[in-house]
């Protein structure tokens, strides 16, 4: 189901041609498709709902205009010491031509919530989601580069982008251009119309800008596993030399000494690099991704209320990508998540686990194993209460 979403995201654009050809390298345009092609993830009735809602936070919310945000146009100070956002200045402020930005969504609205979920398994790293609303001929934010990936999609009416040959690196944090000059050539000009997709890497610097009608567009950024953090806890979580530890510098040093110390950090250096092996880099990798995996509690509830009444006839289906082992010593068989969760389960149910895992829906009557059907319903109630199996029907 997760490798569904991408491609519906890239639709006719395949998902191997997308991390082949475009993912961390360049820009990808996709126009011409339906106006509500984006209805299953987004719609203007969400966003209105989400005003709705009781709280918003300060975090939440940013009002702008050509990157100038002023905290006192949307917020407010309480006699309790807390700031509190005011939502009818956030409105006042569109209808003054400042733009509006709302963070974390993927927290807020559950379409988008499932779809960034998906989209995070899908790609092995975290996503966050922002929607960008922008009155008619305005610009909220000035040519900048991201230090994050972005999909854009275009819910409402149009804006034109450009994209402009700034510094090109994967760099790790944003950078804002004041300076015109910091961009030399302005590479492209692009229209996105409602139901487009602009992928844009970072590294790419960009700038956009209303059309005639009002522009809301919501915005996926991508946060996956870098190379640089798995080295980084490589090395942090390996060194017990206490040179390696020590300050740099000592101020009596004579430069003799300053460089012999160089070249001795170096060395230590050197031999845990090489030291490094794949199943350690790979280990390093997984608990990373556990962290930045945005977290599924989709049918929590659901499966909570439903488990109390499982029967022969109930039909179950697992997560995706769990993976079945044994433990060491054999008396255990340990069912993994993409999270890195490792559940435990005595080794004669081995095949039952076997027989849920290998189907994508089945009826508990139907799943295989030594268990007779009154331990296969109590089986299958654990399972659904760890999170692991939820209820179709």
């Amino acid at each position: 189901m997760t490798k569904e979403i991408l491609s519906y995201l890239l639709s006719p654009v395949s998902r191997a041609s997308f991390l082949d050809e475009y993912y961390e390298k360049k820009h990808l345009l996709i126009k011409d498709r339906s106006a509500d092609y984006y209805n299953n993830i987004l719609t203007l009735e969400d966003i209105d709902d989400y005003f709705h809602q009781g709280h918003i936070r300060p975090r939440d919310v940013l009002v702008t205009n050509n990157h100038n945000s002023t905290l006192s146009k949307w917020a407010q100070l309480q006699d309790n010491g807390q700031l509190e956002v005011n939502k009818e200045s956030i409105i006042k402020s569109l209808y003054k031509g400042d733009s509006v930005v709302l963070n974390f969504v993927e927290e807020y609205i559950p379409k988008v919530n499932r779809f960034a979920k998906k989209l995070s398994r899908d790609l092995n790293c975290q996503v966050k989601a922002g929607i960008f609303i922008t009155p008619p001929d305005a610009q909220g934010f000035i040519r900048h580069v991201d230090y994050f990936d972005i999909f854009i999609l275009q819910i409402h009416g149009s804006k034109k982008w450009k994209l402009f040959d700034g510094p090109k690196e994967l760099i790790d944090h944003s950078i804002v251009f004041e300076d015109s000059e910091s961009f030399n050539i302005e590479e492209k000009e692009i229209e996105l119309k409602r139901g487009d997709l602009l992928y844009i890497p970072r590294g790419i610097g960009h700038s956009a800008h209303s059309t005639e009608d009002v522009s809301i567009h919501v915005s996926f950024g991508l946060f996956p596993v870098r190379w640089l953090d798995i080295f980084r806890i490589a090395l942090d979580k390996s060194f017990s030399e206490g040179s390696i530890r020590g300050s740099f510098m000592n101020w009596n040093n004579t430069d003799d000494n300053v460089g012999k110390e160089i070249e001795e950090i170096k060395t230590i250096l050197n031999k845990r690099i090489d030291a490094l092996s794949e199943e350690e880099i790979l280990s390093i990798a997984e608990e990373l991704k556990a962290k930045k995996l945005n977290k599924d509690y989709e049918n929590r509830l659901m499966d909570y209320v439903g488990h109390h009444t499982i029967n022969s006839d109930s039909i179950v289906s697992c997560q995706d990508d769990l993976i079945l082992t044994n433990d060491e010593d054999g008396h255990f068989c340990v069912v993994q998540t993409p999270k890195n969760e490792t559940f435990a389960y005595p080794i004669f149910a081995k095949d039952t686990l076997e027989s849920i895992l290998s189907s994508k829906t089945l009826k508990v009557k139907d799943i295989a194993g030594n268990l007779d059907l009154k331990n296969t319903i109590k089986f299958v109630k654990k399972m659904i209460a760890e999170g692991l199996i939820s209820i179709v029907k």
